[in-house]
């Protein structure tokens, strides 16, 4: 339960969580799952769908904060996120009926993994400069199905993990579309938006959502993406890969270490 000072201090976190949602395009579900379960003690269930709930007023403060940039890809945000959207409650069910330490192991890892892919990128880009690209970008039937087929596979892990997911599409869109760092980032947020919706109505269903946490989160998320917003629009795009790892490792290792000790 969170009261008095909990709640100002779930607020204050809210505000981290939201500038990192809106600079990294993650949702913030990558912060705040560890942050529920290392500071306010709750369960892997209720750390994962209270984080997810939480997401959804946070990306869409980052989607309108972001706008202006002309960085947001509509059409390929909007793909994943509904092909996500089809398989998010089967991740939330996964969650429900499954050993916590297992959602919470598992998502440890990928976040380690995906840092280490973002140090190798930032080293990339001071050879190559600051906008090149990682591949050539998908075309034809593939610039589609590519994205069918990524909803399809970060929804299971949005509903399973209480992530948006954006920690894994970024990098993915980078590396399919040729997107620079900013340009994933924002696309990421309408995904996020759109596949986290069944994944909340099914963590509802199950009663694993604690509100109060949450709501403290989002009055806190909600402004801090103005500012993540006004941060990206002065960082290049190498420093921002930079900072997107060094947040991704930390991040990681401490839920890794939390949940095996």
């Amino acid at each position: 339960m969170v009261v008095g000072t909990g709640f100002i201090f779930a607020i204050l976190l809210g505000v981290l969580v939201g500038m990192l949602s809106a600079m990294f395009g993650i949702g913030g579900g990558v912060v705040m799952v560890p942050m529920i379960r290392l500071l306010f003690h709750q369960a892997a269930a209720i750390a994962s769908a209270t984080s997810l709930f939480a997401i959804l007023p946070t990306s869409i403060a980052g989607v309108i904060s972001r706008h202006k940039e002309g960085n947001i890809n509509y059409k390929i945000g909007a793909l994943v996120g509904i092909a996500g959207a089809l398989t998010s409650p089967l991740g939330a069910t996964l969650a429900t009926h499954l050993p916590g330490i297992i959602a919470m192991v598992l998502t440890a890892i990928v976040i380690i993994i995906t840092a280490i892919k973002q140090f190798k990128d930032a080293r990339r880009l001071r050879v190559e400069g600051d906008d090149s690209t990682t591949q050539a970008k998908a075309s034809g039937i593939w610039y589609y199905l590519g994205a069918i087929l990524l909803g399809l596979f970060i929804g299971t892990f949005s509903g399973f993990l209480g992530l948006g997911g954006g920690f894994i599409v970024v990098p993915l869109l980078c590396m399919l579309y040729g997107m620079t760092i900013k340009q994933a980032s924002a696309t990421s947020l309408i995904a996020i938006v759109i596949l986290g919706i069944p994944g909340v109505i099914a963590h509802a269903l199950y009663g694993n959502i604690n509100y109060l946490l949450a709501l403290s989160f989002i009055l806190g998320s909600v402004p801090g993406a103005k500012l993540g917003a006004l941060v990206v629009s002065k960082t290049s795009n190498r420093k921002l890969t930079i900072a997107f790892a060094i947040v991704l490792l930390i991040a990681g290792v401490a839920l890794a270490v939390n949940e095996l000790l």
